[in-house]
């Protein structure tokens, strides 16, 4: 069939088209509800500082204590647990651009 060539380069194109728009907005999207869940953890975690501020302030220190240790060791829990994610993540795309070499026979002697 003539230019069945043509029609099926110019599907090709307009499918890797689409498929690029997809992601473009699927990572758009990612981005924008990151950020917005960050925001929301941000506003709760100073409402419990603030919180455990007037509790400490208001004679009852050990609650106080508890409600400024809750957020603090939660951001801390978090910033630990992403790095160690991203950290595992470079090893592995080390390991997979780098694979290590295959061991090496023994040589006769």
């Amino acid at each position: 069939m003539p230019g069945s060539a043509e029609r099926i380069l110019s599907l090709t194109e307009k499918h890797q088209e689409h498929h690029m728009e997809m992601d473009r907005t699927m990572f758009g999207d990612f981005i924008k509800r990151e950020q917005l869940g960050m925001w929301f953890y941000f506003i709760i975690a100073l409402v419990m500082i603030v919180g455990g501020i007037v509790i400490i302030l208001s004679g009852y220190s050990t609650a106080g204590l508890v409600a400024l240790a809750a957020p603090m060791a939660t951001i801390a829990g978090s910033f630990i647990y992403s790095h160690r994610s991203i950290s595992q993540e470079q090893r592995e795309n080390t390991t997979r651009q780098n694979p290590p070499a295959p061991p090496s026979s023994p040589q006769a002697e």
